[in-house]
């Protein structure tokens, strides 16, 4: 991974986010594994990290236009996603300084896209269609 600052959770524990430089792993058995997913710390604090409910949480097919914005101490977030109409989707968002991720539930609008918002001062985040 290039330099920065990065996120992780285990797949099935989306509700706790570390930032800790290593991932512990534990011994599986022949029917269980872990899987890790790891989020860029975007520049202003935020961190996407996508649908907690998906094996690819990120992925291009889904997501695009990552934005973020800082107006004096307000920070903020969004990404589009895209998806066929009336799909409802989970998007996680990690906000500066936390470790309990916030999810945004949407409905893709008739357009098949929408932007996912979240910040400072929109906490519980928001769907604007796109």
């Amino acid at each position: 991974m290039s330099a920065g600052k990065y996120v992780h959770y285990e797949a099935n524990a989306t509700s706790t986010v570390s930032s800790t430089p290593t991932i512990a792993l534990k011994a599986c058995g022949k029917w269980d594994f872990q899987l890790h997913a790891v989020a860029p710390v975007l520049d202003n604090g935020w961190a996407l990290l996508g649908e907690p409910s998906k094996w690819v949480p990120v992925s291009k097919a889904r997501f695009d236009s990552l934005e973020t914005a800082t107006d004096g101490s307000a920070t903020s977030a969004s990404v589009t996603a895209r998806g066929p109409e009336g799909e409802k989707i989970e998007v996680a968002w990690l906000a500066p300084g936390s470790t309990t991720p916030t999810v945004v539930s949407c409905t893709m609008p008739r357009g098949s896209a929408v932007s996912v918002q979240i910040g400072t001062a929109n906490p519980k985040g928001s769907c604007v269609e796109v």
